[in-house]
């Protein structure tokens, strides 16, 4: 078993701005430029078209225990949003502690890479050398998140999506939709991922249960965007399809759905209300996980090198 310390600092080799080969400097009009504009981009994400079987598959739950099990993953998420005359894709790639939540990541929009990490209910996120002037001199940012709210885009269902992609990727409230009961779960097709054998099923969730604030403990949604992607279709759908890919040991390696807005409603929310303009538009997600039980530390950067803001600033893209 490897071990490998991921303890924040002001380099840009951390995270994807390694991995991807993008700088991780960049002025903080370019970085929250970039930020904002998922909810008005586009790009499309094909789920499989295979031919749903008869076959009756694992639940949610018993896939959530499965792959939380593992403690620990390396984690990719993709999140994508596609309409007739504008794309937004964002990447995120990093580690992520599937027992508390806890995730490193790197998050490329826009040609742009930002180094962050979740933990507990605090975002740490590095701040380019050139807009560090407003924050104290300071290379990292810090957002406290209330308690009842934690992370994630959608304590409030139908909020805009997110403003900050930072939070959109996060993986914990992602993956939180599979602790949720589908209606139904149909074994799809048997499949390679990863170059290793996976099986495909289709998770049918009642999208009454996911947009509602239902799901966590302190009134919040679990499903992080995956609410909001469910409450997006006009004229509205009564089942969100979530497809996922299962290894041999029942854990998640690969999971997928997306919705497309067809017409604006009379009420919007405010999703829908920010990609009315170009319709249709589609917002697809994606998250893979491997590397199960690698271990890892991730520990926030030295409280001198922080400067906390609040988290109303960084939704409002102002930082």
């Amino acid at each position: 078993m490897t071990s490998r310390c991921n303890r924040l600092d002001a380099s840009p080799g951390f995270g994807a701005s390694r991995r991807f080969g993008a700088s991780a400097r960049f002025g903080a009009s370019a970085r929250f430029g970039a930020v904002a504009t998922v909810a008005a981009g586009v790009l499309g994400l094909g789920l499989t078209g295979c031919s749903h079987g008869s076959a009756l598959g694992p639940k949610g739950p018993a896939i959530y225990e499965a792959t939380i099990s593992a403690r620990t993953a390396r984690v990719w998420v993709y999140l994508n949003v596609q309409a007739p005359r504008a794309r937004t894709y964002i990447l995120a790639e990093g580690e992520t502690n599937l027992s508390n939540g806890d995730c490193a990541l790197g998050v490329q929009a826009a040609g742009v890479t930002t180094n962050e990490l979740f933990t507990g209910n605090d975002l740490y996120f590095q701040v380019p050398e050139e807009a560090r002037a407003t924050s104290g001199a300071k290379a990292w940012d810090e957002v406290v998140f209330r308690s009842t709210a934690r992370r994630g885009p959608a304590v409030a269902a139908g909020s805009a999506l997110a403003g900050p992609a930072l939070t959109d990727v996060d993986p914990a409230p992602l993956l939180g939709v599979l602790a949720a009961q589908p209606e139904r779960s149909v074994f799809v097709a048997s499949a390679i991922i990863g170059d290793r054998p996976a099986r495909e099923y289709r998770l049918d969730f009642r999208t009454s249960a996911l947009v509602a604030p239902s799901l966590g403990t302190g009134g919040e949604t679990n499903a992080g965007v995956i609410s909001l992607i469910a409450g997006l279709p006009h004229p509205g759908k009564g089942i969100l399809p979530v497809y996922v890919w299962l290894d041999r040991q029942g854990r998640a390696v690969q999971l997928a759905t997306s919705a497309t807005l067809e017409t604006e409603p009379a009420d919007p929310s405010a999703l829908q209300a920010a990609l009315a303009n170009q319709l249709p538009a589609t917002v697809s997600l994606r998250v893979d996980l491997g590397n199960f039980g690698e271990r890892f530390t991730l520990e926030p950067p030295p409280p001198g090198e922080v400067s906390r803001v609040p988290v109303s600033r960084l939704q409002a893209g102002v930082l």
